[in-house]
């Protein structure tokens, strides 16, 4: 079973002293990071909700984006896992990485098996 869950990257730090906000992917006791994009200082997260603090001044807005962001993909590992257990955790990261081109591809083969 696959799971995400929402963190910050500790072992990364920008000069400015912010930290990138990742999805950690976990699955067969391997894990993986999938970056967000969005940077926080260690004091604007909250590690114990996986939230950004009300201290940052965009805490409502990032909030509500990283949520839907880990809702979708929540989805999306779902779906994947339903179709074959026999995935390794690159697989599933190449899976949530796809273009929209890619996207209907593999909804076509889903289809057709």
């Amino acid at each position: 079973m696959a799971t995400l869950k929402l963190t910050i990257d500790g072992s990364r730090a920008y000069a400015d002293g912010r930290s990138l906000v990742i999805y950690r992917l976990t699955h067969k006791q391997q894990t993986t990071r999938i970056g967000f994009g969005v940077k926080v200082l260690k004091q604007d997260w909250d590690p114990l909700k996986c939230r950004i603090n009300k201290s940052h001044p965009e805490s409502k807005e990032l909030n509500l984006i990283l949520s839907k962001k880990v809702l979708d993909l929540e989805k999306k590992l779902l779906l994947i896992t339903s179709c074959s257990s026999n995935l390794n955790i690159s697989d599933l990261k190449d899976a949530f990485l796809l273009t929209e081109e890619n996207k209907r591809f593999l909804f076509m083969c889903s289809y057709f098996f």
